[in-house]
């Protein structure tokens, strides 16, 4: 949280003032930050637990590929969304969907030329992750409902 935190500190006037004016905002902006990245990272854990459970225990390799699949998919959509944006050269998007994954870099973007785009790729970016989270939570209610009715009335 502390170093997005930052990243929003440098690029958004005014996120700066207000964290220059008052501490509070600062502690707020970092747990913001905190909680952003928190449930971006248990999301992909989620879903990685998951998968691992649907691969099966005897599956080894296929299980780790299978783990990397929620991470690479979202890495994937926010490539595209960035490419259709046609925001920076291949290069520069390919390093920013690696960084986009721990949260919305864009979320805080004030310059006046990125304003727009950072807006944008919000716009795409908030509806997806928000199904991503909720599906998450789903499978995983899923997954723990199917472990308790197996131990109440598996042995049967």
């Amino acid at each position: 949280g502390i170093g997005i935190m930052e990243l929003d500190f440098a690029v958004s006037k005014n996120v700066s003032e207000q964290v220059r004016i008052s501490k509070f905002y600062a502690f707020l902006h970092v747990w913001f930050r905190g909680a952003e990245t928190g449930a971006r990272v248990l999301t992909i854990v989620f879903f990685m637990v998951w998968m691992k459970k649907l691969a099966g225990p005897n599956n080894v390799s296929g299980g780790a590929i299978m783990c990397a699949i929620p991470a690479i998919l979202d890495y994937i959509f926010t490539l595209s969304v960035l490419l259709v944006l046609r925001f920076e050269k291949v290069i520069v998007n390919c390093l920013l969907s690696a960084a986009f994954l721990v949260g919305n870099l864009s979320q805080f973007v004030d310059d006046p030329l990125y304003v727009h785009f950072s807006r944008r790729l919000t716009k795409f970016l908030t509806p997806f992750r928000f199904l991503f989270i909720t599906l998450a939570l789903v499978l995983c209610g899923l997954a723990t409902l199917e472990t308790w009715f197996f131990r109440r009335w598996g042995g049967r």
